[in-house]
């Protein structure tokens, strides 16, 4: 046998590729029975209760509206304005809540109904007291078929409480309405809107000239008997302009 011939019947990767030679058992799969598969659980002792698997968590409820607030001590301030002034209180109605972001008392409105004449008082106790110190609105209604059949309304708002109040008072558009100008200076020219569409009197007014309409107009547009058609609204006392084309023409 030549030397080469020697070299191959010793060569180690000859003998790993000889089918008919020995393997290494740590290089050759497991076959046995079972293998690859995961272990099998122990099992249980005696009395013993298998796990149970836990459901998934359920979304929580929304939760439900909440309920209005009775219309008296259920909010300090109403509770403090019936304390102080009610003897000029009428009635006052339940906290309607507002959307937003606010909660508790400063979520809600409150409405109040005054005596007429116990207006200013009640304007200027919200006002010092109370830190109302905006007036946002004054506007007037009318409801023909109620007596008195006139409404005065004032939205006011406080910056310190972050929260709106609303006063109400009644009247027949005859007896003047004691005027807020002393207590917000830019009550003046709602007072004077809400006198030319209504016709509602502010005693104690700077001055209720017409501010939406002109001097002579006939009627108060806002009143629910006022026609559709209009009333001689005092157009003629305002003549037309001059044509180009007119006689009447100055040269």
């Amino acid at each position: 046998m030549s030397g080469v011939d020697g070299e191959a019947d010793h060569d180690p990767r000859l003998a790993a590729a000889d089918p008919g030679g020995e393997t290494d058992p740590a290089t050759q799969p497991d076959r046995s029975p079972g293998a690859g598969e995961p272990p099998a659980s122990e099992p249980l002792e005696a009395g013993a209760t298998a796990p149970q698997a836990v459901p998934p968590a359920s979304p929580p409820l929304p939760s439900p509206p909440s309920p209005p607030l009775p219309a008296d001590a259920a909010d300090p301030l109403l509770a403090e304005l019936l304390q102080e002034l009610g003897e000029a209180i009428v009635e006052t109605a339940a906290p309607v809540p507002r959307s937003g972001r606010a909660s508790g008392a400063a979520a809600t409105d409150l409405t109040v109904a005054v005596r007429p004449e116990a207006i200013a008082r009640v304007a200027a106790t919200l006002h010092s007291r109370f830190r109302y110190t905006q007036l946002v609105d004054l506007c007037g209604a009318d409801y023909p078929h109620r007596q008195p059949r006139f409404e005065v309304i004032y939205h006011l708002y406080s910056f310190r409480e972050n929260r709106r109040i609303r006063l109400k008072l009644r009247t027949d558009g005859e007896s003047p309405v004691p005027s807020v100008t002393g207590v917000w200076r830019g009550a003046a020219w709602p007072e004077r809107e809400v006198h030319d569409l209504f016709g509602i009197v502010f005693s104690g007014h700077p001055g209720l000239a017409p501010l939406l309409l002109w001097e002579g107009f006939a009627g108060h547009p806002l009143r629910k008997d006022f026609p559709l058609a209009g009333l001689d609204t005092g157009a003629a006392r305002h003549p037309a302009p001059v044509s180009e084309s007119s006689p009447d023409r100055p040269a």
